[in-house]
């Protein structure tokens, strides 16, 4: 089919190009027919829908002057249309640019959440002839660009260590001099291996992150648009999170270009931030406690003792106590082995040691849990799920009863109508319980997944306070900022 899907977009190419005398320049393609042609010829796993131009855009960010159409699928399905005419051959480069890094962008956020859907999007035709830029994302897994003139789509972490627009802004200058001062050594230990994604340190593995500054802008921007509609009406909190390349990583590695200074991503991202968002920082009080077990070894998320840091702080800024740790009722499920043991193939050393997942119950027993699952259902779950007998790569979804794309938490034991939304990915589910004891309702949105308006939301539902608890890979995602970009 991929043969099939290449000779329809070459044909289409050549009669464009035909009809303009061959003048790349000249803008007379029909991007909507192509668009509907592609819709109408290419089986697909979701219905595809219409109206994608604004948020196609945003995502691909295309140079002044393109004309843009396409098709997104309905749900959560990875397949996607995108067709661009661009004012020149430049344009058309640069275009094609962001849109392979939007897709490698979603390549890592699958390979993380839906592994299934990876061999979809490595099978992604993309194609620039001249002016014109085309993507097709289909049921067809076959790699689209073995025959192709264009590069295949590659992780997002393949692309030059410290890719940043602006190239001060992220050049790794974090050293072991920067931490050692204030913050307790790591040593090196154990032999080390680079693989698509991970870099491994004997036992342990760490997301390789380089700040992208204008996907940070593009985050803040969103978040501001949501403080700007709440003024008066709601306060909205900004929680980064780093990663454990950023806190527990062996202080010897600081300053590879492949782990850029996650403190200074921090500060700038909470400096793009305008007065009606207060931020509240976490680097640092993840780096007082750097030697705790904060972050998993073999899986990319921060454990329940890492989200309770910063529950910490989040108290600090709102102005409540948070409850001593000691307090709560404590869940440990042995076993667990994440994403990072995967995407180093199944590491031996990391077999050989797996994490524990450890749960804190909220101090209320009459909490309860609603969730909407992928087929539209409100089903009763949990916020501390028993996980004793789950597969070794399931363990995190303990918490909240996993990813979903809302969910609500009732609190009877607090009566005084205070109620909060906590827009997240999957970091913010070790987050949400520690909130429990605080709030009589806590909504729990999945941006990836929930469809609406997050401020009218907050609105008609009378919500005092938003957090948006995402991690530092999440914010420099061109996807997953994409996707924050659809509920604003």
């Amino acid at each position: 089919m991929k043969k099939i899907l290449a000779a329809l977009l070459a044909a289409m190419m050549l009669l464009t190009l035909a009809a303009c005398g061959g003048n790349s320049g000249t803008k007379t393609v029909d991007v909507q027919k192509l668009a509907d042609d592609l819709k109408e010829n290419v089986p697909y796993s979701a219905e595809m829908i219409a109206d994608a131009v604004e948020e196609l855009n945003y995502k691909m960010d295309p140079p002044e002057g393109t004309t843009m159409a396409g098709y997104i699928a309905d749900g959560n399905a990875y397949d996607m249309i995108v067709v661009g005419q661009c004012a020149s051959e430049e344009d058309a480069k640069t275009l094609y640019a962001n849109v392979q890094t939007y897709v490698s962008d979603l390549k890592t956020e699958a390979g993380r959440y839906s592994p299934e859907e990876v061999a979809r999007l490595d099978g992604a035709l993309l194609r620039q002839t001249g002016t014109l830029v085309v993507l097709c994302v289909s049921e067809d897994k076959t790699p689209a660009n073995d025959d192709a003139d264009t590069p295949p789509i590659t992780s997002g972490n393949d692309a030059q260590p410290g890719n940043t627009d602006d190239p001060n802004t992220a050049d790794g200058d974090n050293t072991a001099d920067d931490v050692t001062p204030t913050y307790q050594k790591i040593e090196l230990k154990g032999d080390q291996q680079q693989y698509d994604a991970v870099y491994r340190v004997g036992d342990a593995g760490y997301e390789m992150y380089t700040y992208v500054d204008s996907t940070a802008k593009k985050y803040a921007d969103n978040v501001n648009a949501v403080a700007d509609a709440l003024a008066g009406k709601a306060t909205v909190y900004m929680l980064p999170v780093p990663l454990s390349s950023g806190i527990s990583l062996p202080d010897e590695l600081y300053g590879k270009d492949i782990f850029a200074d996650q403190k200074d991503a921090e500060q700038k991202i909470i400096g793009y931030m305008n007065g009606n968002v207060k931020s509240v920082a976490l680097y640092d009080a993840l780096m007082a406690h750097r030697t705790e077990y904060v972050y998993f070894r073999t899986d990319h998320h921060w454990t329940a003792t890492g989200a309770y840091y910063a529950y910490e702080q989040f108290c600090k800024a709102k102005g409540i106590t948070p409850t001593p740790l000691s307090s709560y009722t404590v869940d440990e499920y042995d076993g667990f082995l994440g994403t990072f043991y995967r995407d180093s193939n199944q590491n031996a050393e990391m077999a050989a040691n797996p994490d524990k997942v450890v749960a804190y119950h909220p101090l209320s027993t009459e909490a309860t849990l609603d969730y909407v699952d992928n087929n539209g259902q409100t089903l009763r779950g949990k916020i501390i799920y028993d996980e004793s007998d789950a597969p070794a790569s399931l363990k995190y979804g303990t918490f909240i009863t996993g990813d979903n794309s809302y969910s609500v938490i009732n609190n009877p034991d607090v009566t005084d109508g205070s109620s909060c939304v906590v827009v997240k990915e999957s970091f913010g589910n070790a987050f949400v319980p520690f909130l429990t004891d605080h709030y009589q309702t806590i909504h729990v949105i999945d941006y990836r997944y929930w469809k609406g308006s997050l401020s009218q939301f907050v609105t008609e539902n009378n919500v005092q306070d938003v957090l948006f608890v995402n991690n530092l890979s999440a914010i420099r995602s061109t996807a997953l900022v994409g996707y924050l970009h659809g509920i604003v």
